[in-house]
């Protein structure tokens, strides 16, 4: 016999799975299209392009150890980003931005989806969605998406 309050815990697991899924969907389709987008002339090619030791030269072992313990840091160390971007290349290839720009979506709707969780338990379910809807639409920077 199932009791009151357990069909009420289930319809907002119901309800909390189904937001995560839309916002999920939701970051998708409206960061998607860089999907067809070519490296920027702004940076890509810089921070990119101008370390093949990093991204696409010698084995993957070298390139972790390259991130993690070079002796000059580059214009930017950001050891997680450096890393995504690894994983990027190693999956898609060195030279096409497709792969980094979808590992960048799929990180960004994660993000989203962990913030409103996280939302939830700190706040109540209105305030981590609307937070959610508000981080979803204005990414605080550009590399996330």
């Amino acid at each position: 016999m199932i009791r009151i309050g357990e069909s009420v815990a289930n319809s907002k697991r119901h309800l909390v799975l189904l937001c995560c899924l839309v916002l999920g969907a939701a970051s998708f389709l409206l960061y998607g299209q860089t999907l067809k987008y070519d490296f920027s002339r702004y940076d890509d090619y810089k921070l990119i392009g101008e370390h093949p030791q990093l991204y696409s030269d010698g084995t993957l072992a070298d390139r972790i150890r390259q991130i993690l313990y070079r002796d000059i840091p580059r214009e930017e160390p950001l050891i997680v980003r450096d890393l995504s971007w690894l994983v990027d290349s190693s999956l898609f290839g060195y030279n096409r931005p497709f792969g980094y720009h979808y590992g960048n979506v799929i990180y960004h709707s994660a993000t989203l989806v962990l913030a409103f969780l996280l939302g939830l338990r700190l706040t109540n379910f209105k305030t981590a969605l609307i937070s959610a809807l508000l981080l979803l639409v204005m990414a605080a920077h550009i590399e996330p998406v």
